[in-house]
């Protein structure tokens, strides 16, 4: 199963092409069917990786977020090439601000 076409099916996810975190918020994730999403691939061959993954990106993610504002350009439009994951061909630019802790 090709996770790039799943992940951006329109029968799972509204609006599949946008970037939308808040998408998984009241338990979406619970509600899909099973391979719907598959980040870490599954079955037999799925990623041992995924648990410690997961936390890392979360405890990463809260740190940057807490300190740093990072926005893409609303007109940037990415074009990827699929290798074992998949890289952005002309990277992504990005604008970074700290954050005004008042």
């Amino acid at each position: 199963m090709s996770q790039w076409v799943n992940h951006r099916d329109a029968n799972w996810f509204e609006d599949p092409e946008s970037f939308l975190p808040e998408r998984w918020l009241n338990g979406l994730s619970k509600r899909l069917p099973r391979f719907a999403c598959f980040p870490f691939g599954g079955g037999l061959r799925m990623c041992t990786g995924n648990h410690f993954a997961v936390m890392e990106a979360v405890l990463f993610l809260s740190v940057i977020a807490q300190s740093l504002n990072v926005t893409v350009d609303n007109n940037y439009k990415m074009e990827v090439m699929p290798s074992i994951t998949l890289w952005p061909i002309n990277g992504l630019p990005v604008t970074i601000q700290h954050r005004n802790r008042a």
